[in-house]
C-alpha cells in the first residue's frame, strides 16, 4: 500500500509538472472554470443517498395513503351503526381494519421519523467532513 502512495504521489507531481510547462490558454481560462467546479452538492448527495431518500419516500406515501384510508374506514363504521340490518361480522371487520390501520400507520410513522433522522446525521456528517477538508486544504496552502 505504501508503494502504491509513493506512485501515486510521483505520478501526481508529473501532472503539475506538465501542467506547469503547458502554456495557459487565457480563452479558456475566461468562458468557464475547471471541470471539477461543475459538480453540485446536490447531486453528490443525491448520488450517495438515492437509497435512503427513496425509502423515506416511499415511506411517506405509505402514511400518506394510510391517513386517507382511516376516514373512509370509519365512515363505514358510523354506516354500520346507522344501519341495524347489517351482519355483526362487518362491524367486527371494521372494528379490526381500524386497529390493524392505527397500529400499522403507528409503526410506519415511527420508522419514517427514524429514516429521516439516520438520512439528517448521515448528510450533517457528510458535509461537515468536506467543510473540514476544504479548510484543512485551505490553510494548509496559505
Amino acid at each position: 500500500d505504501k508503494q502504491k502512495v509513493f506512485n501515486s504521489q510521483d505520478v501526481n507531481d508529473q501532472d503539475k509538472k506538465k501542467s506547469d510547462s503547458q502554456p495557459i490558454d487565457k480563452d479558456n481560462a475566461s468562458k468557464g472554470k475547471d471541470k471539477t467546479a461543475s459538480c453540485s452538492l446536490f447531486s453528490a448527495l443525491l448520488r450517495c443517498f438515492w437509497p435512503l431518500l427513496t425509502a423515506t419516500a416511499v415511506l411517506q406515501a405509505i402514511m400518506v395513503a394510510v391517513d386517507l384510508t382511516f376516514p373512509q374506514i370509519l365512515k363505514l363504521l358510523i354506516g354500520f351503526t346507522r344501519d341495524t340490518s347489517e351482519h355483526h361480522w362487518k362491524g367486527h371487520l371494521y372494528i379490526l381494519l381500524l386497529m390493524v390501520f392505527s397500529v400499522g400507520g403507528c409503526l410506519i410513522r415511527r420508522q419514517f421519523i427514524y429514516r429521516c433522522m439516520t438520512l439528517n446525521m448521515h448528510l450533517k456528517t457528510v458535509i461537515k467532513a468536506a467543510v473540514y477538508k476544504k479548510s484543512l486544504t485551505v490553510t494548509s496552502e496559505a
